[in-house]
């Protein structure tokens, strides 16, 4: 009798032992499965490095929460990408059939920074490159019926350009619902963020995936053009607030004839070097531009209002206003080498409350001549020689 207790005993401590050994297995060791398995596959996917700090799991409203994502190219410490969190909430039973159904995905706080080297690549160009026969592991499907991205940050910078120019934009935010990898339907997508130094944009539209294509709307306000001006050679230094609306459109499967339409306005124009542009405008609007890839450019009109241009002669009987438009030998890069071949036609150009002064420093006492409500209107401008 004592043994069969004690017999039982050691059989209930075992069921015991067993019980406490599966609630560990579920609580740490499922997690620690999940965190090997993700940077294993993405290593694989993207041919980069991954870290990933820590993984918990929910097992009440499934959901996996994944800590300090760091993605980094294999020969370098730079991040591509680091996430400070993101949240995953997934469906069991569409495992059955082959679909990684995901509830929700939440990314908080992405930080992409893109490079584009000298020789004219992008940093984030061999992403997904290994794999690239096979997106999909085991012929899944991925199914994310809710997807946001929060306070996103993109960084950008441009060593082809000797000035190595760097920009970025902050707050970012995505949303995009029912997203999938082989969706025949095009679903709705929603991004807006806060532009270099000041302005907003904002865009909505829907994309499909299966054949890919887009419809957008883009909304732009008062963005300051002078954080980019870096990355323009071969023209003066350019500064002014732009507010644009436009529409963005990619046919199926034809990313060469993308169709760009809208209007652009900018206040508050000086082009050339600070403090003493050599042209001011009060405003400039652009009406019913439309781009059609891959080189077809048409404007409408052209407006343009209170404009004042300086044109100076030196001492030594030069321009000094022509050496803003001279290239001052960029790194070449493949890109560079091709033409763009675009032949843009405009409608109508005017200029009203023109001003135009004229300095010769070459001569003694220098000569000064000044021509105010200066008005131009021309039309039917092309640079296509067939057309003039």
């Amino acid at each position: 009798m004592i043994k069969t207790l004690t017999t039982r005993k050691t059989g209930i401590a075992l069921i015991g032992l067993s019980f406490v050994l599966g609630i560990w297995v579920l609580l740490v060791g499922l997690p620690w499965g999940i965190q090997s398995f993700s940077v294993f596959h993405l290593e694989k996917i993207t041919g980069h490095n991954v870290t990933l700090e820590d993984v918990s799991l929910n097992y009440i409203d499934r959901r996996i929460t994944f800590t300090d994502f760091e993605l980094r190219e294999r020969d370098s410490d730079e991040a591509l990408i680091t996430i400070d969190q993101f949240q995953v909430q997934f469906q069991l039973w569409p495992l059955l059939q082959k679909h990684i159904q995901l509830s929700s995905v939440v990314l908080d706080h992405p930080v992409v920074s893109v490079v584009r080297e000298r020789d004219g690549t992008l940093n984030v160009d061999q992403l997904g490159q290994k794999n690239s026969s096979s997106s999909e592991p085991s012929g899944f499907i991925l199914i994310v019926q809710d997807f946001q991205l929060n306070n996103g940050t993109l960084m950008y910078q441009d060593f082809t350009n000797p000035a190595h120019p760097h920009v970025r934009a902050d707050e970012m935010s995505l949303h995009v619902s029912n997203f999938s990898t082989r969706g025949q339907e095009p679903f709705p997508i929603v991004l807006q963020g806060t532009l270099a130094e000041h302005g907003l944009v904002a865009a909505k539209g829907r994309i499909r995936m299966s054949p890919f294509s887009l419809e957008s709307e883009w909304d732009i306000q008062n963005a300051r053009l002078s954080p980019y001006r870096d990355f323009l050679s071969g023209i003066p230094p350019v500064s002014g607030t732009v507010n644009s609306s436009f529409n963005v459109g990619i046919p199926p499967e034809d990313f060469s004839h993308i169709r760009v339409a809208g209007d652009v306005a900018v206040s508050d124009i000086q082009v050339g070097a600070q403090p003493s542009p050599f042209l001011t405008g009060q405003l400039l609007t652009v009406s019913d531009v439309e781009f059609s890839g891959p080189d077809h450019l048409a404007i409408s009109k052209v407006m343009v209002r209170n404009v004042s241009l300086e044109i100076i002669r030196d001492e030594q009987g030069t321009l000094p206003v022509l050496a803003h438009f001279q290239k001052k030998n960029p790194e070449e890069s493949p890109s560079s080498k091709t033409k763009s071949g675009i032949t843009p036609q405009i409608g109508e150009i005017h200029i009203q409350d023109g001003s135009i002064r004229f300095i010769d420093q070459s001569t003694q006492p220098e000569y000064r001549k000044e021509f105010t409500q200066v008005m131009v209107d021309m039309k039917s401008l092309t640079s296509d020689s067939n057309q003039m």
